[in-house]
């Protein structure tokens, strides 16, 4: 189902997108409990090309999102971009798990893509990621 903001032009679609933002609604709610070791969770239909909040409650959350159902999302803290040459050309981590994090005790908005396969949590330790559909 195509969202209000899509029949805006790009440049009015930031505007639009914002009056659509919407409170968590009852049984829209998915408190995720999140651990040291990654976990893989396909991404809920409804998530699909809209804007997710996700509030890293207890501890920050790495995230890294998959459009690709053969190539999971996978998550390490540890993960770094290899880096060779002059000028230094970086490539993707080994095994393409660089996640990006959401500090404790805040909270992101994420564009999900259309065809969002999966997505990969990990935490800097226990806690849990409030995520809830962010617009209408």
């Amino acid at each position: 189902m195509a969202k209000e903001r899509d029949k805006y032009t790009p440049f009015e679609q930031a505007r639009v997108g914002a009056l659509s933002l919407r409170a968590a609604i009852r049984g829209e709610i998915y408190p995720i409990t999140v651990t040291t070791t990654a976990k893989v969770f396909k991404v809920p239909d409804a998530w699909k090309g809209a804007l997710v909040f996700i509030h890293a409650d207890g501890a920050d959350i790495y995230y890294q999102i998959s459009t690709d159902a053969a190539n999971v999302a996978a998550a390490s803290i540890a993960a770094r971009a290899a880096e060779a040459g002059t000028p230094i050309v970086l490539t993707a981590p080994a095994g393409n798990n660089g996640c990006v994090p959401i500090a404790n005790g805040t909270a992101r908005e994420l564009q999900f893509p259309p065809n969002a396969d999966t997505i990969a949590l990990v935490g800097s330790a226990a806690c849990c990621a409030r995520a809830h559909l962010a617009e209408t």
